[in-house]
């Protein structure tokens, strides 16, 4: 290969293997549940939307597969015993834990939870949002997010293998910032 092109260095090429324009957020995280569980083992009934396009680079666990899809999707996985059930999050439940669950019998001291408020330095001034844009042939596209009146200088940099418009981009850009 003539290296002369690139600067005189390996290029790293990037390409779309396939693409399904019908593939629903359901069949994407079932396919990848699938690599681990039976299909009976696996409930996806309730999750919405179409899965535009996923990039998953290098050797990944289910879980960090699976992260980028849970949270642009606002969902969680349940485990109910038998199967998994992925569902969108509504409400915060409210749920009663037995104590004999909790780990601590009641002879033990409970610790009371104390909370700081941190410094306004350590927010980021900025959140920046790698995804990948069907509006730009599959390349990466950026979003930035930045917070008014802000003394700091951290910039945050997310990357999602995702693909998303901008306008969806900015929006997780968007509660990265508040929730950070």
């Amino acid at each position: 290969m003539a290296l002369r092109d690139f600067g005189n260095r390996v290029p790293n090429f990037t390409a779309v293997l396939g693409r399904e324009s019908t593939k629903t957020t359901a069949a994407a995280i079932a396919d990848l549940l699938g690599r681990v569980l039976e299909p009976e083992q696996i409930d996806v009934s309730e999750v919405p939307g179409c899965c535009r396009g996923y990039v998953v680079t290098g050797t990944q666990d289910i879980g960090q597969a699976l992260e980028p899809i849970l949270e642009q999707n606002n969902l969680i996985i349940q485990d109910l015993g038998t199967r998994l059930k992925v569902t969108p999050i509504t409400e915060p439940a409210v749920v009663d834990v037995d104590e004999s669950e909790l780990g601590m019998s009641e002879s033990e001291h409970i610790q009371p939870v104390s909370f700081e408020e941190g410094s306004e330095f350590d927010l980021p001034v900025e959140v920046n949002v790698e995804f990948v844009d069907p509006d730009q042939d599959y390349q990466t596209g950026s979003v930035r997010e930045r917070r008014v009146n802000s003394r700091s200088a951290v910039v945050n940099s997310v990357s999602v293998p995702l693909t998303m418009s901008a306008n969806e981009a900015r929006v997780i850009a968007r509660l990265i910032n508040m929730t950070t």
